[in-house]
């Protein structure tokens, strides 16, 4: 009579383990609900329901350190000449992505890592595909090396915010679809639309975590960049892009309904 209750007990004292083990996980976990020892990839996008726009998570591969130790590997110098070794990150989202369709991986234009202490790092997934960034095993902290990173200067991004400490979490997702208020309506000036590129990709990978976006008159844009902290992640920029900046500010802010100094609307227009 007692034999159901000991089967009963034995099955969930299995389950029990399996779960400890990883090995079952509640559908629908996302990167939160996993063991702080893996590193999850998960494809986030944002859909029209109801006429609101609402996240859909999508977790595409959890890897735990053994299979993140099988992937091509690479043995660089950091920045600060420190030796690193460990995947790319190139290889850890080719592996993630290896079943979503052509259309759906050209959707994906921006890498998110989550590091400890809940910070980001907000990357072009052109620059993932092209450079040597990788993940520095053990603790699977991200790293530019330095030999690319000159080479890749001349990009004019936030190259510092990209090195994070136990990455723990890679978000793929859209710019567009993330930083969409951001985007000019009225896109005729090239000026104006590569100085949107500049904004969304440096400014954006620092005040959109702070939740803050500064409301600088676009008349003083530019001195203001020249006084900005360059210890924050911001790099500085070439007179070229300090002028595409300019006629995207002035754009965006006339396209909110700001008012503008006569001054900025012409110095915007001769740019």
């Amino acid at each position: 009579m007692q034999r159901p209750v000991l089967t009963r007990v034995f099955g969930i004292l299995i389950l029990g383990t399996l779960s400890i083990g990883g090995l079952l996980r509640p559908a629908g976990a996302q990167g939160e609900g996993l063991s702080s020892n893996s590193l999850t990839v998960v494809w986030k996008r944002f859909e029209d329901r109801a006429g609101q726009s609402q996240a859909v998570e999508q977790t595409l591969r959890a890897f735990n350190d053994s299979e993140l130790r099988a992937l091509p590997h690479k043995r660089l110098a950091s920045s600060g000449g420190t030796i690193s070794q460990g995947p790319l990150l190139s290889s850890v989202l080719e592996t993630a992505m290896k079943d979503l369709s052509a259309e759906a991986r050209s959707q994906i234009d921006l890498v998110v890592l989550h590091g400890e202490a809940g910070r980001h790092a907000w990357i072009p997934r052109a620059l993932v595909t092209r450079s040597s960034l990788l993940l520095a095993m053990p603790d699977r902290n991200s790293v530019i090396p330095s030999g690319s990173h000159s080479r890749l200067q001349a990009e004019e991004l936030p190259f510092s915010t990209y090195g994070l400490q136990r990455v723990q979490r890679v978000e793929l997702t859209n710019y567009r679809e993330r930083f969409g208020s951001f985007y000019l309506k009225r896109r005729t000036d090239p000026a104006a639309v590569r100085g949107e590129k500049v904004f969304i990709q440096n400014c954006m990978a620092c005040h959109s975590q702070w939740g803050k976006i500064p409301s600088v008159e676009t008349d003083s844009l530019v001195a203001q960049l020249r006084k900005h902290p360059r210890n924050s992640g911001y790099q500085g920029l070439s007179s070229k892009s300090e002028k595409a900046l300019f006629s995207y500010w002035a754009a965006y802010r006339l396209e909110q309904g700001a008012q503008e100094a006569p001054s900025a609307i012409k110095n915007s227009e001769k740019r």
